[in-house]
């Protein structure tokens, strides 16, 4: 798995930040105003315990290539070595 190497000055990156804090003020206000089913709640504390991400295979797989790091559960236990 492989990404582009970007590199930003400080300068860009406070602009980048500005910009993308400006894009999220709006929705994250509606966000917060929406009333949220039990069961939704108990996905997110899920989530949030095991530090998993919550969405479909496509989209964490999407994340693993952007992060360059696994981010699905593996099988636990010990691992089987094959003689």
């Amino acid at each position: 798995m492989g990404r582009a190497s970007i590199t930003y000055s400080n300068k860009e990156y406070e602009s980048i930040h500005r910009e993308l804090l400006a894009m999220i003020k709006s929705p994250w206000k509606i966000f917060l105003s929406v009333n949220v089913q039990e069961s939704e709640m108990a996905l997110f504390r899920k989530h949030e315990r095991t530090g998993r991400p919550i969405g479909d295979d496509a989209f964490i797989e999407r994340l693993e290539w952007l992060l360059d790091r696994p981010l699905k559960s593996k099988k636990s236990g010990p691992k089987v070595i094959d003689k």
